[in-house]
């Protein structure tokens, strides 16, 4: 049994490899789109595309690169009241806080991304929402009951306080 992991492992080292170089090369070409739609003035689509780049470099497990595109992108959010995008950057950020074995933070911001759904009319995309559900899940069970009163909260807040909450910066423990 052993000896099937080990080629197991053999086999798909490589094709890992090829996935990292493609996420590495997906990136590039994302920053560059990102350039130049901000160069013409498109200040909108780049900030949608901006979730991308954050979103690849949480699958490298860079997290920090992650909440510095996340955090530019979520303030430029902000300051245009794009309410789709805010929430989107909102369900992000919950991914990061998961990540950050942050439970309680997570679920809050969670609530958050859900009010802004409710309270605006905006969805998120399923890929991406199945994608942050997939993080955010453990520390969902690992709440327990305590996961309704974070969502809660999240829920209550708003858009601004909601914003603020995703860009403070928060110690592995809050």
């Amino acid at each position: 049994m052993q000896t099937q992991a080990v080629l197991k492992f053999v086999r798909l080292s490589p094709m890992k490899g090829r996935l990292l170089a493609d996420l590495v090369r997906g990136a590039e070409l994302l920053q560059q789109s990102v350039d130049l739609l901000v160069e013409l003035g498109d200040r909108l689509t780049s900030l949608r595309l901006r979730l991308g780049l954050g979103l690849i470099a949480l699958e490298k497990g860079d997290v920090a690169e992650a909440r510095r595109r996340w955090s530019e992108a979520l303030a430029l959010s902000s300051e245009l009241r794009d309410t789709w995008t805010i929430g989107l950057y909102l369900e992000c950020f919950s991914a990061l806080a998961a990540h950050e074995s942050q439970a309680e933070r997570a679920m809050t911001l969670t609530g958050a991304a859900e009010m802004v759904r409710s309270r605006y009319a905006v969805a998120c995309p399923p890929p991406l929402r199945a994608k942050i559900e997939q993080w955010v899940a453990p520390v969902r069970d690992e709440l327990g009951t305590r996961s309704e009163e974070a969502l809660a909260r999240g829920r209550s807040m708003s858009l601004d306080a909601a914003i603020a909450f995703a860009l403070e910066e928060s110690s592995p423990n809050v």
